[in-house]
C-alpha cells in the first residue's frame, strides 16, 4: 500500500471480489476486512495485516469515502441481512471507533435485483444502514440515516475478542478513557 491513504474498505464477499480486482489492476489502495475478522483489516492488494497504528495514520487524513458490501438480501430503506454473524455490523463499528467512518460515510450495498426488496424490517442499535444499493440494473439511493457504530465489548464472541487485533485495540481504548 502506498503512503498515502485508502480511500475505499471492502468486505470479504464473494459479490465485491470483480471490484476488489478493479481497483487492484488500477493501483488504487483499498482495504478490507479478514474472514471472520481474525486477522483484522488487510491491505487490499498484498493481503498483509494493517497494524492499528497504520490504521489510526489513514484516520488522521481523513475518513473513507466509501465502504462496500454484499448482502443476502437488502430492503430500498437501507436495511440489510447478511449471512446473520453480524461481522458487517462489527466492521462498522470497527471504521468509526478508529476514526474512519462516521455517519456521512457512504455505505454502498452490491446486490443483484432480486434481492433488493420494500418489506419493512425492525433493526437494533447496532445494525449498519447501508445508504446505496448498487444493482446490475439499478442505483437505489435509501435515504436511510445510519448511526455511528461502537464495539459492544460485552456481545462480542469470546474467540473474537481474543484475537490479537481485537485485544490490541480494546488496550488502546482502555487507555483513552
Amino acid at each position: 500500500m502506498s503512503s498515502d491513504r485508502p480511500l475505499v474498505f471492502l468486505t470479504p464477499d464473494a459479490s465485491v471480489s470483480s471490484i476488489a480486482q478493479q481497483l487492484a489492476s488500477h493501483q488504487t489502495d483499498f482495504f478490507m476486512a479478514s474472514g471472520g475478522l481474525q486477522r483484522g483489516f488487510l491491505d487490499g492488494r498484498s493481503q498483509e495485516e494493517l497494524q492499528l497504528e497504520r490504521l489510526k495514520s489513514f484516520a488522521q487524513q481523513g475518513l473513507l469515502e466509501a465502504v462496500v458490501t454484499g448482502v443476502t438480501a437488502v430492503s430500498d430503506k437501507g436495511v440489510r441481512l447478511g449471512k446473520g454473524q453480524g461481522y458487517f455490523d462489527i466492521e462498522w463499528a470497527l471504521l468509526c471507533s478508529l476514526g474512519l467512518a462516521n455517519s456521512t460515510t457512504d455505505i454502498i450495498a452490491v446486490a443483484h435485483d432480486c434481492q433488493v426488496f420494500s418489506s419493512v424490517l425492525p433493526t437494533s442499535e447496532h445494525d449498519a444502514l447501508v445508504d446505496l444499493i448498487v444493482t446490475p440494473t439499478r442505483i437505489i439511493r435509501t435515504g436511510a440515516k445510519k448511526r455511528v457504530g461502537k464495539v459492544d465489548w460485552n456481545s462480542l464472541d469470546p474467540s473474537l475478542a481474543a484475537s490479537p487485533f481485537f485485544q490490541e485495540l480494546r488496550q488502546t481504548q482502555s487507555a483513552q478513557g
